[in-house]
């Protein structure tokens, strides 16, 4: 029986490098009409069939989800990469207007099955690389992030993330310890202009009341103590 696994990477540097498959760079943004570029090497021994797929990037239940995004041109959309060899594709938009707020969308650069690449008998891992892009309005106020804890009195505590600015920011790693004991971590979290995020607290203690909140973005560190309203 033929088995296959899919592991998605979405790494915040400026090349990924997955096993046979070289993606740079890993953010793209688009300020206006013209198209930007997306790079992508086959480093590996064995031809490759790629496809690309662009999916809406949005967060209104409180973490990622993707849809359709008919408005975004990957050219060439599939196309095979021979050992060494390297494909340069253009991502652009339909629309040539600037819009009227920033919108989020993830480039999915994905290996596609085939005879080649797939065996029978044993578990076949493929690749699918998520490349963050913006498109940017011409003017946009910048992030602003806000804390606020929900304290539910039948379900475990959640941590709110709001951006309420108008441009996307990364948190690279959050810190949250807890009053009565136990801390939690996260890492790499996007937070959508006008988006909010959620994160469970089952970290941390039964009894906690209150959390003491830090986090690293790119314009330095930013502090929050939280209790239960």
């Amino acid at each position: 029986m033929r088995a296959a696994a899919l592991i998605l990477l979405a790494i915040p540097v400026s090349i990924v490098e997955a096993g046979s498959l070289r993606v740079a760079p890993t953010l793209l943004e688009i300020a206006d009409s013209r198209p930007v570029m997306l790079t992508i090497t086959n480093s590996g021994s064995q031809p490759s069939l790629i496809q690309l797929e662009a999916k809406r990037w949005t967060q209104g239940s409180g973490a990622d989800e993707y849809g359709d995004a008919g408005d975004i041109i990957a050219s060439p959309p599939i196309f095979r990469l021979e050992p060494g060899a390297e494909q340069i594709v253009r991502i652009g938009r339909r629309d040539s207007q600037s819009p009227a707020q920033e919108h989020a969308y993830r480039i999915f650069v994905q290996e596609v099955a085939t005879a080649a690449n797939t065996s029978v008998t044993e578990l076949n891992v493929l690749l699918r690389v998520g490349v963050p892009l913006f498109v940017k309005p011409m003017q946009a106020a910048p992030a602003k992030i806000e804390f606020s804890l929900a304290c539910p009195a039948s379900s475990t505590l959640e941590l709110r993330l709001h951006n309420s600015g108008g441009r996307t920011t990364r948190i690279d790693q959050i810190v949250i310890d807890g009053n009565e004991g136990g801390s939690q971590k996260a890492s790499a979290l996007y937070l959508l202009a006008g988006a909010t995020r959620l994160l469970t607290l089952d970290g941390l203690a039964p009894a906690t009341t209150g959390v003491a909140v830090k986090g690293i973005v790119a314009s330095g560190e930013l502090q929050s103590s939280l209790t239960c309203k």
